[in-house]
């Protein structure tokens, strides 16, 4: 016959296990509760094609595409990569942009909280903030050159200056934005990165900089697979 003490540890034993399991449980739900398409990440990019920008950087001239400008006296031209940036979560999330935007573009959106602010046409494409970054450490698929442990990634990431004025543009749920990349910033072992916010950790009261900024990444990799998928076909 079994003592109180077994017992009273194996009730123990079991209550924990519930409490464990009810956690995992909700865990689970909350991630998967999040995202609108559960077999896709919360914020991903996603490749659209490749082609020339005819960009002009400026603040005071407001358009529809930044790589589509009118403008003949300050015009650059460059190899660029279009890429979707997809909130897939149920919140709106807000990122930061160069120039100024007009309708269809942008447009008047409701956050959860009632406030009224800029976001963007689903689709649209516009002039987002990014930034790179390099890989660093051993490229173990590659063959180590004679007497190196390894081939080392050589990468170095380009400066970029972020301007002295930008705008904030809110991009809703379920929603997406497209942004041209410079394609030399996607050489090997190159990443871009955007920042963004939740809509929840902006307010009137608190700044950006008071809230922890979110990163979401296209890289080399990803745009190499689409180059190879691109002669396939």
């Amino acid at each position: 016959m079994r003592s109180n003490s077994s017992i009273f540890a194996i009730c123990i034993f079991l209550i924990s296990f519930s409490i464990s399991f009810a956690q995992g449980g909700k865990r689970q739900d909350t991630s998967e509760s999040v995202r609108i398409n559960k077999t896709k990440p919360t914020i991903y990019t996603e490749f659209v094609k490749m082609g020339e920008c005819s960009y002009t950087e400026t603040l005071s001239v407001i358009n529809y595409k930044p790589c589509e400008s009118k403008r003949t006296d300050i015009i650059e031209k460059f190899d660029a990569v279009w890429v979707r940036l997809v909130n897939n979560s149920k919140w709106a999330i807000q990122v930061d942009v160069k120039n100024l935007f007009i309708e269809p573009v942008i447009g008047p959106v409701t956050l959860a909280d009632n406030r009224t602010r800029t976001g963007t046409s689903d689709g649209a494409e516009v002039d987002v903030i990014y930034d790179t970054e390099a890989e660093t450490g051993c490229d173990f698929h590659e063959e180590a050159p004679p007497g190196q442990p390894c081939k080392f990634r050589d990468a170095v990431a380009p400066k970029i200056n972020r301007p002295g004025m930008l705008s904030s543009v809110f991009i809703q749920s379920g929603k997406s934005l497209i942004f041209a990349v410079r394609r030399e910033h996607l050489k090997k072992y190159l990443n871009v990165f955007v920042l963004y916010s939740y809509e929840w950790e902006t307010s009137e009261k608190r700044t950006n900089f008071e809230e922890p900024r979110h990163r979401v990444y296209f890289g080399w990799f990803t745009f190499e697979t689409a180059l190879k998928k691109l002669n396939r076909h």
